[in-house]
């Protein structure tokens, strides 16, 4: 039994190497075009939510206007 219960520590201590040694070694590149949808998605960042709730209708690059009486919280 103990020599079973070693085999299994090691099993585990080697996986867990083998992990960190994989996670150590490998480094993400982001494309130019990933770059620029990162960027894209920050630059319309909402600051807080009005109360209440509004019909919401989107315009495209960040614009948005909100009328009273709908499902949705309207982005400030």
């Amino acid at each position: 039994m103990k020599k079973k219960k070693m085999i299994g520590l090691l099993i585990v201590a080697v996986a867990i190497l083998t992990g960190w040694h994989y996670s150590q070694s490998h480094e993400v590149q982001l494309s130019e075009l990933a770059l620029e949808n990162v960027e894209a998605l920050a630059s319309c960042e909402v600051e807080g939510w009005m109360t209440g709730y509004y019909h919401v209708t989107l315009f495209g690059d960040c614009m948005w206007t909100c009328r009273k009486g709908g499902p949705n919280k309207c982005p400030i």
